[in-house]
């Protein structure tokens, strides 16, 4: 019955989402999920004496219990949230999308190189040049961050992130940043080579 009210929740905000001049709502929306807990499945821990309001907890952790099969639904659902947001035909509804990326980056890089580092490969190609400037920025700054250079290196020619070389040299001083930061491991220069 939870999960069944669960998949109601995340069907409503997809929804939500998806709606054209209604970018408050959908910032709300992207704003209010806690991708990381998901993600890591780490189910957060309350004290009984310490009282919680919903302002306090983030929407995914309000709706996802300690069984691991709901954290893993309630991530799939979580994560295809933010994947149709950054789909959306809205340049802004995006380019908040992608600001909140780093956002999301800089408060728990370890957890963001699980499902970030591929979200954003995928907006290497947007057909707004802002957006691909923002997203080369955030890539650079998350490459300093190891598990995040992993993922990026596991990532290359992979289907779900398409990035090579070409491309990388493609993007300029960025691009060039980022291979030779990909190069200088060992497991890099093996992927590339």
């Amino acid at each position: 019955r939870s999960s069944d009210l669960k998949h109601k929740l995340f069907k409503s905000l997809q929804h939500i989402c998806e709606l054209e001049g209604r970018d408050d709502l959908i910032r709300l929306v992207l704003t209010n999920i806690d991708y990381n807990s998901a993600v890591l499945a780490v189910p957060q821990t309350v004290d009984a004496h310490t009282p919680r309001t919903s302002r306090d907890t983030p929407l995914l952790q309000t709706v996802t219990n300690n069984n691991a099969a709901s954290v893993s639904s309630s991530t799939n659902e979580a994560l295809e949230i933010i994947r149709k947001i950054l789909a959306s035909s809205s340049t802004v509804v995006k380019y908040f999308a992608v600001r909140h990326l780093r956002t999301q980056l800089h408060a728990k890089p370890r957890a963001f190189s699980e499902w970030g580092i591929e979200l954003l490969l995928t907006k290497l190609t947007d057909n707004d040049a802002k957006i691909r400037g923002l997203v080369h920025q955030i890539l650079d700054e998350a490459i300093d961050h190891s598990t995040c250079l992993e993922k990026l290196i596991d990532l290359l020619d992979s289907p779900a992130a398409p990035v090579d070389i070409k491309a990388l040299v493609a993007m300029g001083t960025t691009g060039t940043s980022l291979l030779i930061r990909i190069l200088s491991t060992a497991k890099g220069l093996n992927k590339l080579l």
